[in-house]
């Protein structure tokens, strides 16, 4: 008898759940926002870097963002 109680609230637990989630999605489909303004930007190839800095790939950024971290890595002061 025992099992049969357990299945039964948890089968009302998981209805009861997605009731909710279900819910959520609704709600969140009917918040959209109306009044949203879209900006015309120029493409990141297009901007100029500005004074002082030059213009890299988002590719060439990264790696020499990261050349101190694998000086680390590559001495041992800092393993992977």
């Amino acid at each position: 008898m025992g099992k049969k109680k357990k299945k039964n609230i948890i089968a009302k637990r998981r209805a009861q759940s997605k009731d909710r989630k279900q819910k959520k999605r609704k709600s969140g489909i009917q918040r959209s926002k109306s009044n949203v303004q879209f900006i015309d930007r120029p493409a990141i190839s297009e901007i100029e870097a500005p004074v002082g800095f030059r213009t890299v790939s988002m590719t060439q950024g990264m790696i020499e963002y990261a050349k101190p971290i694998m000086d680390f890595v590559e001495k041992g002061i800092v393993k992977d």
